[in-house]
């Protein structure tokens, strides 16, 4: 448990006293009863969750911004070059819909004789 509980330290880069005082706070702040190994022990816990959140937080972070990277490159590369595919797609699915319709009315076509 120390292990992972310094592994976890490492990435939170300055972060440890903050959350040492507030891994303090918890256990000063537990009921009478506890030895001074179990509070130690909470400290410990406390701390370890304080840790995992900090990386987790930092984790979706970086997920959001590689995902926003990737959407405003798919939406450059729809607007710039121009998808054909995509919309002669969007044409062959709502062209037979209206055609299967059997209350669908052609608009009058003018033609020039």
């Amino acid at each position: 448990m120390l292990t992972s509980i310094i592994a976890n330290l490492k990435a939170v880069n300055g972060k440890f006293l903050v959350m040492w005082e507030i891994a303090s706070e918890t256990a000063r702040t537990t009921p009478v009863g506890l030895t001074a190994f179990d509070k130690l022990k909470l400290k410990a816990k406390v701390m370890l969750l304080l840790c995992k959140t900090a990386a987790t937080i930092r984790k979706e972070q970086r997920l959001k911004a590689k995902l926003d990277i990737y959407l405003s490159h798919l939406a450059a590369s729809n607007i710039f070059l121009g998808s054909p595919e995509s919309n002669e797609e969007e044409d062959e699915t709502i062209i037979p819909a209206l055609e299967l319709d059997p209350t669908f009315v052609s608009p009058p076509q003018n033609y020039e004789n």
